[in-house]
């Protein structure tokens, strides 16, 4: 077989030299393709990238336009809202009449208020509130008209906590009386403590 040596490629014969000047005619041109597609996958993947991301701000800045939208539209409901809530917040004034209106409450009641102590008031975002201790005997169902009263008046009161339990007092039975004046079974007699919030403007 012959050997051919690169160097003397001018000796080689003519359809060789063509041949081999074709396929490394045809290796560059690969090559060249190769590099050069590769270069606009890259740009390709790039450009689908960023229209992906404008696409997703689009889409946000869509959603974010319809949310202000809707949130012009409810606008006026919201107002009205909190025009009625705020119409359920006392005023200083009208705080006197609040706490004697608890008391009052009870009293309907038949609950016997042991400790009925407010304190300072204290501003909680907005509004002031005023903490209210507060402790009384009676039966469940006494106990359990008077804080339902409480929790459906009108003004804001809010019952932050309260515990019941048994009435440990040998004269219990002498402090609450039912409808007809009769002492009512000492074993019904319960104890409840309350932590009331009033919230004024």
């Amino acid at each position: 077989m012959t050997n051919y040596d690169i160097k003397k490629m001018y000796d080689w014969p003519l359809g060789l030299r063509v041949l081999v000047i074709v396929l490394i005619s045809i290796v560059l041109f690969i090559l060249g393709y190769v590099i050069d597609v590769a270069h606009y996958k890259v740009s390709i993947a790039s450009s689908m990238q960023q229209e992906s991301n404008l696409k997703e701000q689009l889409q946000l800045m869509v959603d974010k336009q319809l949310n202000v939208k809707s949130s012009i539209e409810e606008l006026p409901t919201e107002k009205l809202l909190l025009s009625r809530w705020q119409q359920n917040i006392l005023s200083k004034d009208e705080l006197p009449g609040m706490l004697n209106e608890i008391l009052k409450i009870a009293q309907n009641n038949h609950l016997k208020v042991i400790a009925f102590d407010p304190v300072s008031e204290v501003k909680d975002g907005m509004y002031f509130k005023t903490p209210i201790s507060m402790d009384i005997t009676g039966t469940y169902d006494q106990i359990a008209t008077f804080i339902s009263q409480l929790a459906n008046m009108q003004k804001l009161v809010n019952i932050a906590t309260f515990v019941i339990s048994r009435n440990t007092d040998p004269n219990a039975n002498t402090m609450i009386a039912d409808d007809t004046g009769q002492p009512l079974n000492s074993d019904a007699i319960l104890s409840t403590k309350l932590d009331i919030e009033i919230y004024r403007k």
